[in-house]
């Protein structure tokens, strides 16, 4: 096989296209675990899946010279086995034997091992993938920064390009799809004269990712995932299936299926059998039919209904409107007009679908926005005035698991809850349900939020601001512009007493009104509600056992409880296997970020036995190289965040804060061969660097709150200026310090890539963590302080 000129096209390409397979890929496998497992557990995999990286650094250290010498041969090899791997491993985990079930982990041993199997067979792509670009980038270290910014522009077309792929294909087909990208990258790189292994092994790998296009494999539900128990019923069935970038819907079908969500024990009705739809696998909601006015008969014996039952409500707000439940009870109760948000496009469509959907024939007294909620509010405020805004339901039925306590509740901050409180008229309303949960922690942090927001409006007393009642099975909470009058509080006794629901806050309530039909689980519940409407409240919530602290948008983790110091009595009280149904997803976090920091430490350490402690300066390579890594994931993982409350939709704005960042990145990679190696100009980009992060964390925030109702275009424009200056500065510490590194030190240039490929994917859990528990201002601290260790050791080695 000829070798191919340095830094030919071909190379170039060819590591574009195998890293833009990567990052597509990384996708695809969040929402195939997501769909078999949960979200969070699909981050722990793909977080332990991107230590090849790390691998592929310390092997490429451990073997340099090996590697080196083959390298024309190496390169399309390992790319040609990535594109095997990528098309096979979804089908291997699969396995009745490989495959592990998410809430077995805590009870059954062997889950554990299952896991552990999973975990390396996602990692094996990444890790041959990663040893190919790392291989290129130590033969070619001169030349680093045409090599790296080919690695971040193709990272960054991937991550836009699966996007549309995800309209078109379910998620077990894709990953044979985008195999079709690696194998077509190690053909670039081959000229007349192939070796014959070479060649069986691209046969071999060609053939399995078309098998897998013809067959792609079946993906096998959690046992605990709702949609699994639905079709687990007789004669159930899925009649819609439809993929997106919001995630796979399913419309299933089934004799048992039933929706009555906190049902009062005065209905006496039959409760209709519904359609139900899915999304992941969990429940949304029901697709409510046009002829199905039992559904409207049965909401309105619900908690929900008492907004309705204190007055007229001739203007409606929905937000998050989901499959539409709360339209229907609001069109019952005779309101006038109602605006239904909802960001899902996807979800909208099966519902919008055929003739007999209820939605379409609520025209015109509903007007959809698909947009997300936060965006719309701020656009309406100058707009429209409501008498009642409805929050979506929080938790689930019987108490959650914890699943969601690393998701971004964007609704229920303190500035959400603000904006809300200025769209309302002199007498409007916000209606907040939640599920019943014990230990209690929904509602106390509900009321915590609201109180909060009535003492920031200036109302001395809020205890006549707001109604709260309970079911057997729900809450709902009333907070009132105007304060709640006798006639109103009247009228939601009047609606208990008939719905035997019982009234837990009104202005004037009496002991014995507030456990007259439903015996409280916690007896102390009631008085935690007074409590928090003390004066004196910021003692009970900073005592309580879990963190009921209002949210805001720099810490927007309403459904994250746990506190490190209560967890010792909370192990005592409910024993270690209760631990994953009170706070999993925490657990999880913390599980990742322990296992992923053992592993990184033996990884990084591994190669110093064959290439030697080379005191002072490899400790200076351990640090900078670290340090760039974690800084880049923090900033990334803080701009996603922030621009999803800017954008309302999750995967578009994190698929173009990636994008971006990685593009520009690319840009500023290029940049680099005008600046010299440990010169002035290398000290100054990281001042300006850990300059520009300081900075951003105090105007960011205010700046997007501010432009938040903005056209998407204008708001688009505004993102590149944000972030583009910042990420190009950021593609640049890399090439230059493997630069340096190459030229002075060139067995240390693969441990370089290693450090900084572990270090990175810690960074991802720890900054989750460090945002979950200080908020996200905080981890812009950490990255400047990171950024500000590498110029130190930079300037250190000023002469090296």
């Amino acid at each position: 096989m000829k070798g191919y000129e340095p830094l030919s096209w071909r190379l170039l390409c060819s590591l574009g296209f195998l890293s833009s397979a990567l990052i597509a890929y990384q996708i695809v496998l969040m929402q195939v675990l997501s769909i078999t497992q949960w979200h969070h557990f699909a981050y722990m995999v793909i977080s332990l899946a991107l230590l090849g990286f790390g691998v592929s650094g310390t092997v490429l250290a451990l073997f340099r010279t090996f590697f080196t010498t083959r390298h024309e041969v190496m390169l399309p090899m390992l790319m040609t086995i990535t594109a095997g791997l990528m098309a096979t491993v979804v089908r291997f985990s699969q396995h009745e034997f490989i495959r592990f079930d998410s809430f077995l982990l805590f009870s059954e041993p062997t889950q554990l091992a299952q896991l552990f199997i999973t975990s390396f067979l996602f990692m094996l792509p990444f890790f041959t993938s990663a040893l190919a670009i790392g291989i290129a980038f130590v033969c070619h270290a001169e030349r680093i920064g045409m090599l790296y910014s080919a690695n971040l522009a193709g990272s960054g077309a991937g991550g836009l390009g699966v996007i549309g792929l995800f309209w078109v294909l379910f998620p077990e087909q894709l990953p044979a799809v985008i195999a079709l990208v690696p194998l077509g990258a190690s053909l670039l790189l081959l000229d007349r004269r192939v070796p014959r292994s070479l060649l069986c092994l691209i046969v071999l790998s060609g053939g399995m990712v078309f098998l897998m296009l013809l067959n792609p494999p079946a993906l096998i539900l959690s046992e605990f995932k709702a949609a699994r128990k639905a079709l687990e019923i007789p004669d159930s069935a899925v009649l819609l299936r439809k993929n997106s970038p919001y995630g796979q819907i399913e419309l299933i079908t089934s004799p048992g299926l039933r929706y009555a969500p906190g049902l009062s024990l005065a209905f006496t009705g039959e409760v209709p059998v519904i359609n139900g739809v899915f999304l992941n696998g969990d429940w949304i909601g029901p697709r409510l039919e046009m002829e199905e006015h039992d559904t409207a008969k049965l909401l309105a014996f619900t908690t929900k209904a008492v907004a309705y039952a204190m007055g007229e409500r001739l203007r409606v707000l929905v937000l998050d409107a989901g499959t539409g439940a709360d339209i229907l009870l609001a069109i019952e109760k005779g309101t006038g007009k109602v605006h239904a948000v909802e960001e899902n496009a996807a979800l909208l469509g099966v519902l919008l679908q055929g003739g007999d959907g209820l939605i379409p024939h609520l025209q015109p007294t509903v007007e959809l926005f698909i947009r997300g909620s936060r965006p719309y509010i701020a656009s309406a405020a100058s707009r429209h005035s409501y008498e009642l805004i409805m929050l979506p339901d929080i938790g689930t039925f019987g108490g959650g698991s914890g699943i969601g306590a690393l998701e971004e509740t964007y609704l229920m901050t303190v500035e959400a809850l603000e904006q809300m409180w200025n769209l309302l008229s002199p007498e409007g309303a916000l209606l907040v349900s939640c599920y019943r949960d014990y230990p209690s922690r929904n509602p106390l942090r509900i009321l915590a939020s609201v109180v909060h927001v009535l003492k920031s409006q200036g109302m001395d007393n809020p205890r006549e601001h707001i109604a709260a009642i309970s079911g057997w099975a729900s809450m709902s909470f009333i907070v009132k512009k105007s304060p709640i009058s006798s006639r109103e509080a009247g009228n939601i006794r009047r609606f208990c007493a008939e719905m035997l629901f019982d009234p837990l806050l009104l202005p004037d309530i009496m002991p014995e009104e507030r456990t007259r039909y439903n015996r409280l689980m916690e007896e102390d519940l009631i008085v935690l509600f007074d409590g928090i409407l003390a004066p004196d409240r910021g003692a009970l919530i900073r005592g309580y056992e879990f963190d009921i602290r209002p949210i805001t948008d720099d810490r927007p983790y309403f459904s994250q409880f746990l506190r490190f110091r209560s967890v010792p009595d909370i192990v005592q009280r409910y024993g270690r296997q209760g631990m994953p149904f009170l706070e999993l997803g925490y657990v999880i976090l913390v599980f990742t970020l322990v296992q992923i920091a053992v592993a990184a430490v033996i990884l990084i350490l591994l190669p110093l036995f064959r290439i030697g402690w080379k005191s002072e300066r490899s400790s200076r390579v351990l640090v900078y190289f670290g340090c760039i890594g974690i800084g880049y994931m923090f900033v990334e993982i803080v701009l996603i965040s922030k621009f999803i409350l800017y954008f309302g939709n999750a995967l578009y704005a994190a698929s173009a804060v990636i994008s971006c960042m990685l593009i520009f990145s690319g840009v500023g990679s290029l940049l680099t061969s005008r600046v010299r190696t440990g010169g002035r100009g290398a000290l100054s980009i990281l001042t300006t660097i850990a300059l520009m992060i300081l900075l951003g964390s105090v105007v960011i925030s205010p700046l997007l709150r501010e432009t938040m109702s903005f056209p998407v275009l204008v708001k688009g424009f505004l993102s590149l200026l944000l972030m583009g200056p910042l990420a190009v500065l950021m593609g640049m510490p890399f090439p230059l310090g493997l630069r340096a590194v190459a030229r002075r030190e060139e067995p240390l240039v693969p441990w370089a890539w290693g450090i900084n490929g572990c270090l990175s994917v810690i960074s991802a859990p720890a900054a989750t963590l460090i945002a979950v528990e200080f908020g996200f201002s905080v981890v812009m601290w950490c990255a400047a302080g990171v950024y500000a260790a590498a110029l130190a050791v930079s300037w250190l080695n000023r002469k090296y």
